[in-house]
């Protein structure tokens, strides 16, 4: 319960990896409590305020929107947020140009080649010497 307590907030939206990892953490803590047979509706007034205050202003906006009722669960919560994720998540993948990554890869670095390569300077085991 601790660590649902001292989550990290996003404050911007349109960090999708941010908002995957406060996602994430949710899911993992709240399950955690679920196999402790603790469950969401025990916790979800104390639980509530600090997730709204953990997304970003427009999504918390944006939810109160959607869920008008005077007596919000976390598991609501839990699931606009789901899709949000998701739904951005899909939104950055289709907006991207082809063939860019958001996260790097060690095996698409050009690496030094193998071999030496010819040296055209008239220097090196592989010189171009002219003809005498």
């Amino acid at each position: 319960m601790n660590r649902l307590l001292n989550l990290s907030p996003v404050r911007k939206s349109f960090d999708v990896i941010a908002l995957r990892k406060l996602y994430d953490q949710l899911e993992i803590n709240i399950r955690g409590l679920e196999s402790l047979e603790i469950f969401p509706d025990s916790y979800s007034c104390l639980l509530f305020p600090i997730i709204m205050k953990a997304i970003p202003p427009d999504l918390a906006l944006e939810y109160n929107k959607k869920h008008n009722e005077k007596q919000s669960q976390v598991t609501d919560l839990t699931t606009y947020l789901h899709g949000e994720v998701e739904s951005r998540e899909r939104t950055e993948i289709l907006l991207k140009p082809h063939g860019s990554h958001s996260y790097p890869n060690k095996y698409l670095e050009r690496a030094p080649p193998i071999y030496p390569q010819p040296n055209r300077k008239g220097q090196g085991p592989f010189a171009i010497l002219p003809f005498s």
